[in-house]
């Protein structure tokens, strides 16, 4: 207790030396002096709580500036042995090796991205051939007059019930005699009174417009029909 509270120590001390027959004043001026004297003992008590705070809370920062060097004396030492570890040197046959298999890897994800691009944002020529005939087999009256109304008519690949299948226009491409490259198509146009077999060869010219090599419909049924629209 007395190293702890000096202040009190000495009040203590005080009041245990006055002789036990001696009475203390009463009045204003011995009120006075207590109150006085309580302040100074209740002053000087919490200055020493005041420091004894600031005491605990100094210590607690040391202890963490303990653990906090610890660590980075830690990690010091683990790099100093990792640096310590010998590195093996590339030879010029591995880096050839690596540069290999980069180059190739760069070939692949080139093919792959100009695939998708072509099958996203460039329609292939059978699909080009196909759409070209289809409007113009519409226009023909001899066409509209066995199929139905040109907005009825409709053109596929195929009979088969698959989407994918009747979505595959069958075609062939082939270099002609002049050199330029053709595109063969045959596909199936149904209108709202029949259906009929759509055979279509085309090629582009030097000014890069598509011109057709022949453009023929087969009728079946009941009165088989052969219509002609281009002709070599």
């Amino acid at each position: 207790t007395t190293s702890l509270f000096p202040a009190a120590a000495a009040c203590y001390s005080t009041l245990r030396s006055l002789p036990k027959s001696s009475t203390l004043p009463f009045g204003p001026s011995a009120l006075n002096t207590e109150l006085t004297f309580a302040r100074t003992v209740g002053s000087q008590l919490a200055t020493q709580s005041t420091q004894i705070r600031l005491a605990s809370s100094q210590t607690q920062k040391d202890s963490g500036k303990v653990k906090e060097d610890s660590l980075y004396a830690q990690e010091e030492e683990f790099d100093e042995i990792t640096d310590k570890i010998p590195v093996k040197p590339v030879t010029v046959v591995e880096g050839a090796s690596y540069g290999i298999v980069i180059v190739v890897a760069l070939g692949i994800a080139a093919a792959a991205a100009y695939a998708v691009f072509t099958e996203l944002f460039m329609e292939a020529k059978e699909f080009t051939v196909f759409n070209v005939a289809l409007e113009r087999i519409k226009q023909d009256p001899r066409v509209t007059m066995r199929l139905g109304e040109s907005s009825s008519i409709t053109g596929y690949g195929s009979n088969a019930r698959s989407r994918g299948a009747r979505q595959r226009i069958r075609h062939k491409e082939y270099y002609g005699p002049d050199g330029q490259l053709h595109v063969a198509v045959n596909f199936f146009a149904r209108g709202s009174k029949e259906v009929a077999e759509v055979h279509c060869d085309m090629y582009k010219d030097e000014s890069g417009e598509w011109k057709y090599q022949y453009l023929y419909l087969e009728f079946g049924g009941q009165f088989p029909q052969r219509v002609i629209i281009e002709a070599p």
